[in-house]
């Protein structure tokens, strides 16, 4: 039985997505052959649309793919008013739209408290079915330093959310980790408020985000919630 387009269409996105992770910048812009239902979603060499001055560099450091097509990746850029302290980037495509940049390294963005915060890395990304980007950054926050962070919301709009240091309960919220996006959007990590106690967080850490934490016993578990993911 032949698969609906739909079907072929995200197959064949990914597939064009994860080819594209393995070109390498060292023979300039390259030009890949039209292939039936593969839709190409960038090539080493070819402009972003929104900012023709802006070009890919290399191929992808990494992707992440959503089962409805949507497709975000980490390289290198290069052009117009890009230097060595800028040329790192998130790239963002949605189905049907042209490849664009969501961050980029050198960015100001903001957390939740208002604060201006310097990203200085982007070290991975997810994305949902429905748009919506998580990305774990090392950053220079204002109140803590050099610190490690997690950014999150719709590709229009992302946030700060979690960072090494953050206040949270009279607590210092220590490095999060493991971060993963449910395909409904949820944002899920790891992160411990002391050295002993790892809890499993979802969305801004707090009383109400908190999934699970080891040492606490919960309703239907005889047992305290053992040590889990590190």
């Amino acid at each position: 039985m032949k698969p609906p387009a739909s079907s072929l269409s995200r197959s064949h996105r990914q597939l064009a997505a994860a080819i594209g992770c393995l070109i390498s910048a060292a023979t300039g812009p390259v030009a890949l052959p039209d292939v039936p239902g593969i839709e190409r979603v960038l090539t080493v060499g070819e402009a972003f649309e929104a900012e023709p001055g802006v070009r890919l560099a290399s191929g992808f450091e990494s992707v992440a793919l959503s089962p409805s097509g949507h497709v975000v990746g980490i390289g290198r850029i290069a052009g117009d008013g890009v230097t060595a302290e800028s040329d790192q980037a998130l790239v963002y495509s949605a189905p049907g739209s042209p490849p664009r940049i969501l961050l980029r390294e050198g960015d100001l963005v903001r957390d939740l408290d208002q604060e201006a915060v310097l990203i200085t890395r982007i070290r991975e990304a997810f994305v949902d079915q429905h748009g919506n980007v998580a990305a774990h950054v090392d950053l220079t926050h204002p109140l803590v330093g050099k610190s490690l962070g997690i950014l999150t919301g719709p590709a229009s709009h992302l946030e700060l959310i979690a960072y090494a240091g953050q206040e949270v309960d009279g607590l210092k919220l220590v490095v999060p980790m493991s971060l993963s996006l449910t395909a409904g959007g949820h944002l899920l990590y790891h992160a411990s408020l002391t050295a002993t106690t790892n809890t499993l967080w979802s969305g801004r850490p707090g009383p109400d985000s908190k999934v699970i934490t080891e040492g606490v016993t919960y309703p239907g578990m005889p047992d305290k919630a053992a040590d889990f993911v590190r």
